[in-house]
């Protein structure tokens, strides 16, 4: 599944994928960026981005977790295989509690951050037959909708939100076919 990215689109599809439980990996590009995002019953579970300013390193250093300068001499010594996570938290650098609240918040963040975009594409890669196979109790607890508002009043311009809200919908929203082609 793919198409046309916009705020309002995305904001709808978003809504979607999580009411409908949908499985599978959605990426929105804008130019040569993008934001993916996987989802396993409709819940995100992993973000990735192509850009700097939305990496694991610079989230920490930005949430006052880790000084650049030590973060920069492990990731310096970091070997093929080694994760920056695993590195700072065997060193003392970060408590295992405070990686995995950050991660959740960046998680949740990064479900709302294509907002940041007023255009661009969008593709669904539905994996619906693994989603029955994950347990729910080892899912994250993460809030994408709780996100996604919170974003909305960061990218939105109230001008916009207005004309939006005032319009008839043009369709309800719907979760994308369970069975829809890869």
């Amino acid at each position: 599944m793919s198409g046309e990215h916009s705020r309002q689109a995305y904001v709808a599809l978003l809504v979607a994928l999580v009411r409908g439980k949908r499985t599978g990996i959605l990426e929105v590009r804008q130019g040569r960026n993008w934001r993916r995002l996987r989802f396993a019953r409709g819940v995100p579970v992993s973000y990735a981005s192509s850009l700097e300013s939305e990496t694991l390193a610079k989230t920490l250093v930005v949430a006052g977790l880790v000084s650049a300068k030590p973060l920069k001499k492990v990731q310096d010594k970091l070997r093929p295989g080694e994760r920056l996570q695993d590195e700072l938290i065997s060193l003392g650098l970060l408590e295992e509690e405070q990686l995995d609240q950050h991660e959740l918040t960046q998680l949740e963040r990064g479900a709302a951050q294509p907002l940041a975009w007023p255009k661009g594409t969008w593709t669904f890669a539905v994996h619906d037959r693994v989603g029955p196979a994950i347990d729910p109790t080892l899912l994250p607890s993460a809030r994408p909708l709780h996100g996604l508002w919170l974003a909305v009043i960061q990218h939105v311009h109230m001008e916009e939100a207005a004309r939006l809200l005032s319009s008839p919908p043009a369709r309800p929203l719907r979760a994308p076919p369970t069975h829809a082609p890869v």
